[in-house]
């Protein structure tokens, strides 16, 4: 059976805080200096709760190679939120906020390109209005010195390498004969990408 209404609801409001606190936990982390970039362990968290969804016994791919595609887009988010989240150290928690926030832009771009989703001409107005934005905030982020400038560029092109992760996920879910469940997906990533991480 479906869940219900208020666990739906208090599911997304436990979504929608733990990324809005995220920046900023990852900013207090890194003034207590537990947050060494060439380590990541701030991200096995990150990974972890989707793993999780393996105790729920998801049904897992038939095939080799949709288990295999799913664990490489596992990997290729890995490169993407160490990028985004190193640079979220280097920029700080508002101008990492603000152009993560582009994960959106690139999404309806790739999602056009890659899956040929159609978007309304209100959803490209909407692209552009936040896609202007960005560029705003990162040419003010040249004058705030070389090492948030270096941070945004980070979180930028993290941001876009995320937001085909996005893609290739609705790929692997959607198209093709053996189509990955939403639940074995987020398992085979959770689990490929925490285990890396441990044993990095």
């Amino acid at each position: 059976p479906p869940p219900s209404f208020y666990y739906t609801l208090f599911m997304a409001v436990c979504y929608v805080l733990s990324g809005v606190t995220q920046p900023l936990i990852m900013t207090l982390a890194k003034e207590a200096g537990i947050a060494d970039p060439s380590c990541q362990l701030y991200m096995v968290a990150y990974y972890l709760g989707p793993a999780m969804v393996t105790l729920a016994g998801p049904s897992w791919p038939k095939s080799t190679a949709s288990t295999a595609k799913t664990a490489g887009i596992a990997f290729f988010d890995l490169f993407a939120q160490a990028l985004n989240y190193t640079g979220s150290m280097y920029a700080g928690p508002t101008i990492f906020a603000i152009i993560y926030s582009s994960v959106t832009v690139w999404t309806a771009v790739f999602s056009r390109l890659l899956l040929r989703k159609k978007k309304s001409l209100g959803q490209w107005v909407g692209v552009g209005v936040v896609f202007l934005g960005l560029c705003i905030t990162g040419l003010n982020s040249v004058h705030l010195g070389p090492k948030v400038f270096h941070g945004a560029v980070m979180v930028l092109v993290g941001s876009c390498l995320h937001a085909l992760v996005y893609v290739f996920s609705e790929a692997v879910m959607k198209c093709g004969d053996d189509k990955v469940t939403v639940q074995a997906n987020c398992a085979i990533q959770g689990i490929v990408a925490s285990s890396s991480l441990i044993l990095w």
